[in-house]
């Protein structure tokens, strides 16, 4: 049937019928069509006015695509179905686009099965068309067994009304767009004022979505932010919906709509995602969308300075098309969300670095002004929890006593229980960053298969979803492990991994100077019980000189006095000669005392042979002296020892020697100098009772016992290193030195 471009003459149409009830009918239709601009409204009036009209069941389709979907009907029994073009009698109306009138339904080859079984009996539809544009059309149907068959007239009249239908749904669908427009302009302006008064990227994304949810009235709403391995960090989900979505969902940028949006760089629908052929969706995502109850979506890039910051998702929960004005209004609002979002996130980034460098000069105010390891250390995990903005932050150190990592420093934590757990390379999280050196962070810690679960008794106990770890170094040791969590599904990004490893480094520096303080400190508590040592061995030596010149050279010198008294007085030859022999044996014995003093203060043999021969004659005197047996080895060496090296040498083995006869009760000492990998070492070696070299050194620092305490101390003031190994079985004491080699052309010792 060609449509009617002229206005209609519902009187002249109603004189040709010859009936008055028509005429009633029509005029009512009329004044109608021409007072309302509501399309709903409109087309609900109008279907009831042919229903009465044609006592008959009515309803209305619309074209969307290349379906007719059902729009308004006035019966329950009318059959109410989504056709498509070319089916039944509405479809083969759109499809001709001319009227069609079937009486006797069930028996038309073009029946639909469904309507049959409903009992439809006769049925005439119009196509609502505007010049050549098709908008749907107007169906009347009769169910009834003995109900009258539509008239040709009857299927005339309908035209008519199809006719002035179609201009008025069009006049109100262009009042409807208008006001939507107008609307949609208005909500545009409202939020684009309510974003430009945030500065937080949070509160800005949270705005965003409950304008949207409340503009396009979807089920959900959700604005993620593009990371650099291509998925979506969460800012913000909404809507009636968004309840049903898992906390930890996250979104693979690189397929379905929201991959179809950032590749072209435009808006992605689709009118049902699980039906839709061309989105890669997995079983998991399928069924999380399913048990949302989430069909039709929409996705929208953020453009923000040329470059794609993140996707703007809304979904809705039945099945729909989207119009170019749907995603014309939908890319505008994300372009004003992606405004809204750089700014905000320009003036957070602005701000953050303001922080971070406040944050980085208050530790290192910390650094200089105290040597206090658990303030500063306390202090970067509190810096590490602000900067990065989590829920919690923790520190474990090393415990020398088991090897394993420690908590010993945490913030905002709920478990108790901390002291007792041991970190090892295997262990969790952390045990990779142990393992590999690296930092490590994960966007859901339970299902992350690359490290072990042993801990997830306190993740359970800590809510913790999100993690990050870095190492505490110094130099290639670590010596501990600074963690962020959070209790939500915000993952950490790289600028949080690049904040928390300088933090780290400043722990790194406090637990050097901690370190360094210590040793120091031992250092001087050492030194100081070796200076009093020291002096106490000065004024013993004093004490044994003078006790040996009063002893010995003292009682020497009285004898030969008195000697030469008597001498003086005698004039028997023979008595004189014997009191002569005996003063020389006395001077003699006295001449020996005197050598052997100076021999043990410092052997001229050192001096004069140098000291591979002083050894060998302090060993020799040793070895006669006490009983034993006595083993020397001693290397040709390159050139003869520097004086200072010499001496140092000479007294760590009359020290070692000394304590082997003195304590250990040893039968056999060996002594061995030689050259080795640019040292020049030195062993002395018992096999005495041994002793516990620990228990040694604690008496040394305690300064009850400084034999063994100065014995390492000559060595490390020559720039060595002292070894000392004992067992039941006996003693080696090693020593060495750094021994450059010679210049060329130099002599061997």
């Amino acid at each position: 049937m060609t449509p009617i471009e002229d206005p209609w003459n519902p009187l002249r149409a109603a004189t040709a019928t010859g009936h008055r009830d028509r005429l009633d009918g029509l005029a009512a239709i009329e004044r109608e069509l021409m007072a309302e601009l509501d399309r709903d409204r409109l087309l609900r009036l109008v279907l009831r006015r042919l229903a009465d009209l044609f006592g008959a069941a009515t309803s209305g389709h619309l074209l969307q695509g290349d379906r007719l979907l059902p729009w308004q009907q006035t019966e329950a029994e009318a059959v109410r179905v989504e056709l498509a073009i070319g089916e039944g009698v509405t479809g083969r109306c759109v499809e001709g686009r001319a009227g069609l009138l079937v009486n006797d339904y069930p028996m038309w080859s073009g029946a639909v099965p469904a309507a049959v079984e409903r009992g439809l009996r006769h049925v005439m539809s119009q196509p609502l068309l505007v010049r050549d544009e098709l908008i749907g059309a107007i169906t009347v149907a009769r169910i009834p067994r003995d109900a009258p068959p539509f008239a040709d007239e009857d299927l005339a009249v309908l035209g008519l009304v199809a006719a002035r239908v179609a201009l008025a749904l069009r006049n109100a669908t262009l009042y409807e767009e208008a006001q939507a427009r107008r609307s949609e302009a208005e909500a545009l302006a409202r939020v684009a004022r309510t974003l430009t008064g945030f500065l937080d990227v949070s509160t800005v994304g949270a705005q965003v979505v409950e304008s949207v949810v409340s503009l396009f009235g979807c089920a959900a709403a959700g604005v993620g932010l593009l990371r650099p391995d291509r998925t979506l960090t969460r800012l913000a989900v909404g809507g009636p919906a968004a309840g049903r979505l898992p906390r930890n969902f996250v979104v693979d940028a690189s397929i379905g709509l929201v991959g179809r949006a950032l590749e072209t760089r435009g808006p992605a629908w689709s009118r049902d995602v699980l039906a839709d052929p061309g989105l890669a969706l997995d079983d998991e995502r399928r069924r999380i969308v399913a048990d949302a109850g989430l069909r039709a979506a929409l996705a929208t890039p953020l453009r923000h300075r040329n470059r794609t910051i993140g996707v703007l998702i809304l979904a809705f929960s039945g099945t729909r098309e989207f119009s170019e004005a749907d995603t014309s209004l939908a890319q505008a609002f994300g372009d004003q969300a992606a405004i809204a979002l750089g700014n905000a996130g320009l003036y957070e980034e602005a701000g953050r670095g303001r922080r971070e460098a406040e944050v980085a000069a208050r530790i290192a105010r910390t650094l200089n002004s105290s040597l206090q390891v658990d303030v500063v250390l306390q202090r970067v995990v509190e810096a590490a929890r602000e900067l990065c903005g989590s829920d919690m932050a923790r520190i474990a150190l090393l415990d020398p006593a088991s090897g394993a990592m420690v908590f010993r420093y945490w913030v905002n934590a709920r478990y108790r229980g901390y002291g007792a757990i041991r970190l090892t390379a295997s262990t969790g999280l952390g045990g990779r960053v142990l393992a590999t050196r690296r930092p490590l962070r994960t966007d859901d810690w339970t299902r992350d298969p690359r490290f072990s679960k042993e801990t997830l008794p306190v993740i359970q106990a800590e809510g913790i979803v999100t993690q990050m770890a870095v190492p505490i170094r110094t130099g290639e040791h670590v010596e501990g492990l600074l963690y962020v969590d959070n209790r939500t599904a915000r993952p950490f990004t790289d600028r949080d991994e690049a904040v928390l490893v300088g933090l780290a480094d400043h722990a790194a520096i406090a637990i050097r100077n901690a370190q360094l303080f210590t040793t120091a400190q031992q250092t001087t508590t050492r030194l100081q019980a070796l200076s009093a040592k020291l002096i106490e061995v000065q004024e013993a030596e004093r004490r044994h000189i003078a006790r040996e010149l009063h002893d010995e050279v003292g009682q020497a010198l009285t004898a030969i006095r008195i000697n030469l008294l008597m001498l003086r007085r005698s004039g028997d030859a023979a008595a004189a000669e014997a009191r002569i022999d005996d003063s020389l044996l006395i001077v003699e014995r006295l001449l020996g005392g005197v050598r052997q003093l100076s021999l043990d203060l410092r052997p001229s043999l050192l001096d004069d042979l140098g000291l591979a021969a002083a050894l060998r004659w302090y060993m020799d005197a040793q070895a006669q002296r006490a009983g034993l047996g006595a083993r020397v080895s001693i290397d040709a060496l390159a050139r003869e020892p520097a004086p200072e090296l010499a001496i140092t040498c000479f007294r760590v083995a009359q020290e070692a020697v000394t304590n082997a006869v003195r304590h250990a009760a040893a039968k056999r000492i060996e002594l061995e100098l030689r050259e080795r990998g640019g040292a020049l070492e030195l062993v002395v070696r018992d096999d005495g009772s041994g002793f516990d070299v620990a228990a040694a050194r604690a008496r040394a620092a305690r300064g009850e016992s400084l034999g063994l305490l100065g014995l390492q101390e000559r060595v490390e003031l020559a720039g060595g290193h002292a070894s000392i190994e004992s067992s039941p079985a006996g003693t080696e004491v090693r020593a060495q030195f750094p021994w450059p080699p010679p210049a060329p052309g130099a002599a061997r010792s």
